[in-house]
């Protein structure tokens, strides 16, 4: 009974671990998602930002 009963502890062990990294890969590819998001919608903004600085001759806006 010793035997099978450490396996059954080995099993949890290991079952807790991969539970563990599924989870975090989960929250990273829903964190990368939502970087990739913003990075789409602030890509028109930046070019927005650009033509009207070019427009009206602002320069010093985009300089830091």
């Amino acid at each position: 009974m010793k035997r099978s009963e450490d396996y059954e502890a080995r099993f949890i062990r290991l079952s807790a671990r991969v539970e563990k990294l599924i989870t975090r890969f989960i929250i990273g590819l829903v964190l990368l998602f939502i970087v990739g998001q913003c990075a789409v919608h602030l890509l028109p903004i930046r070019f927005l930002l650009n033509e009207t600085v070019k427009w009206e001759g602002s320069a010093h806006i985009l300089q830091k």
